[in-house]
């Protein structure tokens, strides 16, 4: 392998690194602003405080899903020009992954892929739980 296509792979190598360590940002600021949402509810027990932790829940499940994305695109793209598959051929220092959306890369079979059914829908369950159960104490 030459020295040009080393260089190439490890252009889309990171960007496959820098996809999927947004994803993990992604991840761990919605769980921040949760818990920040959580603390000023346990001070002030109203439930339209809850109705707030909807927005980030819901914008970082879908950036997720759309940082995922990218990163299998570029996967796919990797292995293009690896030679390990042949969606389309690859040319050199081409970081264009547009074409590489394949049937499993869909947005909506990222969105409720394995990973994001474990983290965003059970954040999810316990707002609605705490929206329709909780009673404030009456003073």
């Amino acid at each position: 392998m030459s020295d040009e296509n080393k260089q190439y792979l490890e252009f889309i190598q990171h960007t496959i690194n820098r996809m999927a360590s947004n994803s993990f940002y992604i991840k761990g600021f919605s769980v921040t602003v949760l818990s920040a949402i959580f603390a000023i509810f346990a001070n002030n027990p109203y439930k339209y405080i809850l109705i707030v932790g909807y927005f980030p829940t819901i914008s970082s499940w879908l950036l997720d899903t759309y940082y995922l994305q990218l990163e299998r695109q570029y996967r796919n793209l990797y292995n293009d020009a690896t030679g390990i598959t042949t969606y389309k051929p690859v040319s050199t220092y081409d970081l264009n992954a547009k074409d590489y959306i394949l049937e499993d890369d869909k947005f909506y079979k990222i969105a409720i892929s394995f990973s994001q059914i474990l983290t965003y829908p059970p954040i999810l369950a316990i707002l609605t739980f705490l929206l329709i159960f909780f009673k404030p104490d009456s003073k």
